[in-house]
């Protein structure tokens, strides 16, 4: 190989327009050829070029942080509607992470996930509806971490589905059971309490986005084990979507209510020395 040329720092960098001499040099190239060599492959080429692609691009987002991030409320502190929108900003970040991001800066942004509950509270007495959401999520991302990985279709740089240590954990179905009826008894008493009270329907909203997630929990866990009927997997995804559609209608009433419970800066520490990617959560 050629010794690689000495620069004198002291001198200006001279920039001159290559596209022209690439083009002419590509045009040589019959259809599916590629240049490489020991020190230049495919792969090397995708993770240095800008490609425009947050998928792709490490991007040049600023790690450090300008302001201090507010404290993250206690779980017990969370109001109805405070708590639906945690619940719907979760399953918004969900969907973030499966288009192609880091879960750090994604699902694991939320301080009340079981691998971030150092950083928030474990009485979870008086939120049990926030911690089966939270736990039935962990127990969903690592359904789909492992159907991407069976399928062998990655999309994020570097071909990989990284979860920078923070691993999901799987549950047993006696586990979700057993968080889907807690929230449930928590949500009925609720219900009870704010009876002809303006802050029933948020109970409403609650019970709407438990419902989503636990029929998505089972219909994912079907289609990976290969255990299902098919009756009974076509209800549990028709009941889901009306779940769903419920979801949907209930978010011109919570559009005013603040986001909290979120860091994006929560996992810099562990996401390597690249600048983080700027994620922008899907709606």
């Amino acid at each position: 190989p050629h010794p690689c040329p000495t620069m004198d720092r002291d001198e200006p960098d001279d920039w001159i327009e290559i596209t022209e001499l690439l083009r002419e040099a590509a045009s040589e190239l019959p259809v599916g050829k590629l240049l490489s060599s020991r020190s230049f492959s495919l792969k090397s080429s995708l993770t240095a070029l800008e490609l425009m692609n947050p998928r792709m691009d490490s991007g040049c987002r600023n790690a450090a942080k300008t302001t201090p991030n507010p404290p993250i409320p206690e779980p017990g502190s969370l109001s109805h509607k405070q708590t639906a929108v945690v619940m719907d900003h979760l399953f918004s970040s969900l969907a973030t992470w499966i288009d192609g991001h880091t879960l750090p800066q994604s699902v694991y942004s939320c301080a009340y996930m079981r691998v971030n509950r150092s950083a928030a509270s474990e009485e979870w007495r008086t939120r049990s509806d926030l911690k089966a959401y939270t736990d039935l999520m962990d127990g969903l991302v690592a359904f789909c971490k492992k159907a991407i990985e069976n399928a062998q279709c990655f999309n994020e740089e570097d071909y990989s589905t990284s979860s920078f240590g923070l691993q999901p954990a799987y549950l047993l179905e006696v586990e979700v059971l057993e968080l889907s009826s807690a929230a449930t008894e928590f949500l009925r008493e609720e219900q009870i309490k704010t009876a002809g009270e303006g802050d029933a329907e948020s109970v409403l909203y609650l019970f709407n986005r438990l419902s989503v997630l636990h029929g998505l929990f089972f219909i994912l866990k079907g289609f990976l084990t290969g255990v299902w009927q098919s009756r009974v997997m076509s209800q549990r995804i028709k009941d889901s979507l009306n779940e769903l559609s419920k979801v949907e209608a209930s978010h011109a009433a919570l559009s005013e209510v603040e986001v909290v419970g979120f860091d994006p800066d929560l996992h810099n520490d562990i996401m390597g020395s690249s600048p983080p990617r700027s994620v922008h959560i899907l709606s």
